[in-house]
């Protein structure tokens, strides 16, 4: 004589024995899961069934439920609602099976059904492929709110950097606005003394190109230290883009004097030489002039001539090159 709870559970087809207990695993992994279509046919996890699925029956679960971003309730609806209509089809045709359990899902839209509340009560007691999907999407909506607070923190941070940015922009506007004036005023303020000066000193000032106006000198000056070179050298691209156009085209320099113009640290200079000029000229207005001297000087090449831009016009090299 059978009890009123065989009864009950009837529709649980093995019941207890589906179980499978191992170690250190969440008790859900230790069931076996019943097919999607055959409910007497079971699996020996949740990944196998899904992935049988997909490979025999051509429906992915999961990427349906991500397609139509399923929340947890979404979830348990829809596999209630599965195992119920699989429950109640007698045809016995999978092709058919399936074909009626996709039909509400291809316009890419949730249907009204998964609104019922009825399916959020379990069609079988024990169903691991109930537990995975519900899994599967809270795992998907961490990662979401977990990538949605570091989006946040990422946007507050540029914020906070572009408002930095814009500060130290407004103070460096400041500080230029307040060079030029003080540069303007020592200008305006040495012009009478300077042509005076300039006169007494005659070629001594002139020949160290000193015949300049103050905005002038500081602008040669910002030159005449290593380090703004030593930056410019250190972009490979650039410096490494002359020295190939000029060996690669020798013809332009060849058998040539080459007079290279606010030489800077010389690297042109003896990129010329290189590539075959018979003299190259070196001038500078800044005090770099020492430094392109000494490197040309440690690199052994004869054919370039190193020289202030003052003693060039003084001494009559233009004219001797015409």
């Amino acid at each position: 004589m059978s009890s009123d709870s065989d009864d009950d559970n009837a529709r649980d087809v093995k019941g207890e024995e589906d179980w499978e207990w191992g170690d250190d695993e969440e008790a859900s992994s230790y069931m076996k899961t019943r097919d999607i279509l055959d409910h007497t046919r079971f699996h020996e996890s949740v990944e196998q069934c899904l992935a049988h699925c997909k490979q025999e029956y051509g429906w992915d679960l999961k990427d349906m439920s991500r397609t139509l971003q399923f929340d947890i309730y979404d979830s348990i609806r829809f596999v209630n609602w599965m195992r119920r209509t699989v429950a109640k089809d007698k045809s016995n045709e999978q092709q058919l099976l399936i074909s009626e359990l996709r039909k509400p899902f291809e316009e890419g839209k949730k249907p009204e059904f998964l609104q019922d509340d009825e399916l959020l009560f379990p069609y079988f007691e024990e169903d691991p492929l109930l537990a995975a999907l519900c899994r599967e999407m809270e795992e998907l909506e961490a990662g979401e709110a977990e990538g949605r607070d570091e989006a946040k923190g990422d946007v507050e941070k540029l914020q906070a950097e572009n408002e930095f940015l814009k500060e130290e922009l407004e103070r460096q506007k400041t500080l230029l606005e307040a060079a030029k004036t003080s540069l303007l005023e020592e200008d305006s303020g040495s012009e009478t003394s300077s042509n005076s000066s300039d006169e007494e000193a005659g070629p001594a000032r002139r020949g160290d190109g000193r015949g300049k106006s103050r905005i002038d000198k500081h602008y040669f000056d910002s030159y005449a230290k290593i380090g703004i070179h030593h930056e410019m050298l250190s972009d490979r691209v650039r410096t490494e883009s002359y020295r190939d156009f000029l060996l690669n085209n020798p013809s332009l320099v060849k058998d040539k004097v080459v007079l290279d113009v606010g030489c800077g640290t010389g690297i042109l200079s003896l990129f010329a030489a290189q590539a075959g000029a018979k003299h190259v000229y070196s001038i500078d207005m800044s005090d770099i002039i020492d430094e392109a001297r000494e490197i040309v000087r440690e690199n052994g090449e004869k054919k370039l001539r190193v020289m202030r831009c003052g003693d060039f016009v003084e001494q009559g090299w233009g004219r001797r090159l015409l």
